[in-house]
């Protein structure tokens, strides 16, 4: 009944069809229920003018969020950017820094390559100069020693067994030097003879290695360098083993001929290979 008196002629007053009438109509008819006397107090409540948004306020109001939201990401999106052009500069100047390093490291392996290639240089012209050096020696092994020997006694011990023994005269033989290797522990000690002349060398060491050891009452051999020595220690069982098997095997300086084949010791492997063809 209340509602009617409110709205008039339907016909003729419609209502207004605002957001407060439909508020103080509703709480009108929430409140009337409740209380005759309190219907215009809380419609005086409800209806606040400033909470009457029309759709111009509330577009003008996302707009402004719009423009912040977009600043806020443009400010975002710059500083990203930034980073990344700064981490761009970065690893640039890395990848520089690890080009010159990688250019130095490339000119130190060229310089180490090209040292060692030289101390090998060296180290084979070294081995060569000593070989040379040996190559007019021979190394007699279980020549009777007298205590107190002098070198003289030794050369003439070594003239009589090259008379004796290798029907060579030995009067005739030129050394250098004979002497005994006093640093050797075992008894009788080496004796170490350097012929003045490699013919004579070579003459001696002919007729000897002919001889049967129960002929000759002493041993020679030639003498080389530690590493020759190296070589020809750890070939000689691989030539035993193949003399037990009937091969045709003998050792050439720091090699072992084996039929076609051609052994060496390589010590940076510790172990006895072969040689390829073009390598010898």
């Amino acid at each position: 009944m209340s509602l009617l008196l409110l709205s008039g002629d339907v016909e003729m007053n419609p209502g207004p069809h605002t957001r407060q009438s439909k508020i103080t109509e509703k709480t009108f008819q929430k409140d009337s229920t409740q209380s005759s006397n309190s219907p215009t107090e809380t419609t005086h409540e409800i209806i606040d003018p400033e909470r009457d948004y029309n759709l111009a306020d509330v577009m003008a109001e996302l707009r402004n969020v719009k423009v912040e939201l977009s600043k806020q990401i443009q400010e975002s999106v710059d500083n990203v950017n930034a980073r990344i052009e700064e981490l761009v500069r970065d690893s640039t100047l890395m990848k520089e820094k690890l080009d010159a390093e990688s250019e130095k490291l490339t000119e130190l392996v060229s310089e180490n390559k090209y040292l060692r290639d030289q101390l090998h240089k060296l180290e084979r012209e070294r081995e060569f100069q000593k070989s040379h050096l040996l190559r007019d020696n021979l190394i007699i092994r279980g020549l009777e020693q007298d205590k107190d020997e002098t070198w003289d006694e030794t050369a003439l011990k070594v003239r009589n067994i090259i008379t004796e023994k290798l029907n060579l005269d030995g009067s005739g033989i030129h050394f250098e030097m004979v002497h005994r290797v006093t640093s050797s522990r075992q008894m009788p000690q080496l004796v170490v003879a350097k012929f003045s002349f490699h013919k004579q060398r070579d003459e001696v060491f002919r007729r000897a290695k002919a001889l049967k050891e129960d002929i000759l009452p002493c041993e020679f051999s030639e003498d080389f360098t530690p590493r020759v020595r190296e070589a020809r220690r750890k070939l000689g069982p691989h030539l035993v083993e193949a003399r037990k098997q009937n091969k045709e095997a003998y050792i050439v300086y720091d090699k072992l001929k084996m039929g076609e084949k051609t052994f060496v010791y390589d010590a940076s492997k510790k172990q006895v290979i072969e040689l390829k063809k073009r390598q010898q």
